[in-house]
């Protein structure tokens, strides 16, 4: 399993304004597949946070990713899985 952690406020609106900059660091991966071990692996995409904003949800699911949603103080997660995931 591999992860890309960007710590930030997402919303729809940003996520419109910037389109998917602020997550190009993840792509950096493909450049080292074999040094971080993910070479011929499939890929999914989440978006992952405490607080989720109804707006994010939607965007992410539409374009195949999941959203998982943190609820810290009962120490769970909700996941939303996409009708149809989208992998690298």
């Amino acid at each position: 399993m591999s992860f890309a952690i960007r710590k930030m406020t997402i919303s729809a609106g940003r996520v419109g304004r910037e389109g998917w900059e602020p997550f190009i660091s993840f792509l950096k991966f493909f450049c080292h597949e074999e040094l971080v071990g993910i070479k011929d692996k499939k890929l999914f995409g989440a978006i992952v946070g405490a607080v989720v904003d109804s707006d994010v949800k939607t965007f992410a699911l539409e374009r195949g990713l999941y959203v998982v949603k943190i609820r810290e103080e009962e120490e769970k997660l909700d996941i939303a899985e996409p009708e149809t995931r989208r992998t690298w």
